[in-house]
């Protein structure tokens, strides 16, 4: 049996799953942070005169790494043909994909309201 694990462990196709989930983890990391750092920026008023403005783009600038996690994930789904599998779970946790969306339009509202 353990023959069969080391032959799974090395194959290609599944060395190259590990390194798009790896790489979709980091990218997820990354966008969280810079989220947070612009935030941070606005409420510590770091660099007085500007910083809402570069809040703002920081904020901006964090939805790139979404993108392209997103473009993973689609490149991911295709080798694996798994669209309905995608559907049907994001039908069951909209309320979370709701929130989510809520939360962000929530920041993005009150950092434009502070810039205002």
């Amino acid at each position: 049996m353990r023959f069969l694990d080391k032959e799974v462990e090395q194959s290609p196709t599944l060395r190259e799953f590990k390194l798009i989930r790896r790489r979709i983890i980091e990218v997820a990391f990354l966008s969280y942070g810079l989220s947070v750092l612009s935030i941070y920026i606005v409420w510590g008023k770091v660099f007085y005169p500007h910083h809402v403005k570069l809040g703002i783009l920081l904020y901006v600038i964090s939805y790139l790494p979404l993108v392209y996690k997103a473009y993973l994930a689609r490149k991911t789904l295709i080798a694996y043909d798994d669209y309905d599998y995608v559907y049907n779970f994001i039908l069951r946790q909209r309320y979370y994909f709701t929130f989510g969306t809520g939360f962000i339009l929530g920041v993005f509202i009150s950092l434009l309201l502070i810039w205002v």
